[in-house]
Formats: C-alpha cells, sequence, structure tokens
C-alpha cells in the first residue's frame, strides 16, 4: 500500500459530541480528518455532565491503544472521569484486553462500549482523575512524539550492503533499530520494512546495538497509524 508522507504540522477539527459519564452514547461529529499538530497541543472545553462528573472535549490529543500488548495509534478527543472517546484510523484490533496509553507512559485499562464508524467509546476499569488525565505525568518519558513499538525484521541497506535488522520502534519523525552492524553517527541508510514502505534516514544516537534514526521524510499521524496496524497484520 503506496503511503503519502506529509511535511509540516497538521490541523486539528473540533469534534461535537456527547457523552455521558457511563454510558458514552455518541453523537454526529464534524467530518474533518482529526489529525493533530503534535503531541500536547490541547485545547479543552469542560462541561457538567448530567450524571455528576465533569466531561472534557479535547480538540487534539495523540496516544495509544494497546490491545493484547499491540500498539496502535490514536486520538483521544473526549474525556470524563469514567472513560473516552477515541478517534481510530483502522478498526479496532481484536483483544481479549485493552489499555490506553498515553505520551507520559501512563495506562489505563478500559474496555470498548460503543463503535461508530472511526470512533470508540471505552469505558475505564473504575474512576479516574480526569484532571490529570488531561495534564499527562512526563515524569516517566520526556515529552516527545509518540513511539509505536513494533520490533518487526527489516532489512537494512548501508555501504551497499544489506543486512537484517530489527525495527524497534517507530514514530513521526524518527525510529530506533537493533542490528550488528556499527554504524557511524550521521550515516545515512535505507530501511526496508516488508512490503509496505522504505525509509531514508541518517544515525542520529548509538548505543550498541541499538541506534536512533532521523528519517528524511515524516509520516502524518494517520499514515504511521495505519502502517504500524499493517505491521502488526490488522
Amino acid at each position: 500500500m503506496g503511503l503519502a508522507w506529509c511535511y509540516g504540522p497538521l490541523i486539528g477539527v473540533v469534534g461535537a459530541v456527547h457523552i455521558a459519564a457511563n454510558d458514552f452514547e455518541p453523537a454526529p461529529v464534524d467530518q474533518g480528518n482529526g489529525l493533530g499538530q503534535a503531541q500536547g497541543q490541547i485545547a479543552l472545553q469542560k462541561s457538567a455532565d448530567p450524571r455528576g462528573s465533569s466531561r472534557y472535549t479535547l480538540l487534539l490529543r495523540s496516544a495509544k491503544l494497546i490491545a493484547d500488548g499491540r500498539e496502535y495509534l490514536c486520538i483521544l478527543r473526549d474525556a470524563s472521569s469514567g472513560g473516552v472517546k477515541l478517534r481510530l484510523f483502522h478498526p479496532l484490533p481484536p483483544s481479549k484486553f485493552l489499555a490506553l496509553e498515553l505520551g507520559g507512559g501512563e495506562r489505563y485499562p478500559v474496555q470498548c462500549v460503543w463503535q461508530k464508524g472511526d470512533f470508540v467509546g471505552l469505558s475505564f476499569h473504575g474512576s479516574v482523575n480526569v484532571q490529570s488525565l488531561i495534564e499527562e505525568n512526563f515524569a516517566k518519558y520526556p515529552r516527545r512524539p509518540l513511539r509505536v513499538n513494533l520490533h518487526k525484521t527489516a532489512r537494512m541497506r548501508v555501504n551497499h550492503e544489506d543486512m537484517h535488522v530489527t525495527l524497534v520502534n517507530l514514530s513521526q519523525q524518527g525510529a530506533c533499530i537493533d542490528c550488528d552492524a556499527h554504524l557511524l553517527l550521521q550515516q545515512r541508510l535505507r530501511i526496508d520494512i516488508a512490503h509496505h514502505v522504505t525509509l531514508f534516514a541518517k544515525v542520529s544516537w548509538r548505543r550498541y546495538p541499538h541506534y536512533g534514526l532521523v528519517l528524511e521524510q515524516t509520516f502524518s499521524l494517520s499514515d504511521l497509524a495505519i502502517l504500524a496496524a499493517q505491521l502488526q497484520g490488522l
């Protein structure tokens, strides 16, 4: 499947949502793409829920949905102490265990209570401090673009030689690989990921056998989400 490259920021679009704390019934939403500019750029509108809890409408917050250990990118659009509304870029992955992971690394076990188009409603296993959820805690990880942990075999071409490497993780601007070769800082290389996409990148850091790469072309959030889902068999 061909992927379109994206240069520069993407614009988040306001969604009109109405979610009760317990039942999370979906309401009509706008037809915007819902793609974020950068993680952590948030606009909030707080309203009182008829059942007594505060509900926050988020215009933009990228997050990860964890399904039986596999990671999928999503957009958090609405949150209350009882659950959240997510926008996905692919069908909801089948799983026995679901969790929502935020940029700071916090995970919240959830279960799906409704699906409508690209949107899903998830309920928490118990009440959650919604203010803490929205503000996020970056003590565990510094504020950075979300990385999708993949651990997939790929082929690297460097200095006219091909070798197999492990693609540890992938983000919109970079990647981490595990390989036996001793690479130089700023060394240019090519990564072929199955039949899905070819990446051109430079080495930005090294802790053998792990190397951090900066991509020469960046992914849009939607393209990265779709690629990650394809690589995990969805």
